[in-house]
């Protein structure tokens, strides 16, 4: 069935998708690991129960400022493997502290709200 978009429901509006959401990735560099410091993310890391530590790398603080530079994660965005399949699409649920490496990531540049009609 056909549907019309023009007719849309009296709270919603037309957005261009690049005023909505940012696509982006981390850094495809090989950072040099260390025994501690931060995690590093990977796809490895995006499992069906969600992100995990298990297996981390972990990198100096000056790679983790230079990573997050360009590709800081927040909570409430969604991570994508880029490596293989997109695989275990994986929604930030915390505060990070870690930077990513070929994993991209949907970003909103506004907030959602949702509101149940009466």
């Amino acid at each position: 069935m056909a549907q019309n978009f023009d007719d849309l429901p009296e709270l919603w509006e037309w957005k261009e998708i690049a005023e909505v959401f940012d696509v982006r990735d981390g850094t495809h560099d090989s950072p040099k690991y260390q025994d501690e410091g931060y995690p590093l993310i990977t796809s490895k890391n995006l499992g069906v129960e969600g992100l995990h530590f298990k297996k981390v790398k972990f990198i100096s603080e000056v790679d983790y400022e230079a990573i997050n530079k360009r590709s800081k994660v927040d909570k409430g965005d969604m991570l994508f493997a880029m490596i293989g399949t997109i695989g275990n699409p994986t929604i930030i649920d915390i505060e990070p502290s870690f930077a990513i490496k070929n994993v991209s990531f949907i970003q909103t540049k506004v907030r959602f709200s949702y509101h149940a009609a009466p």
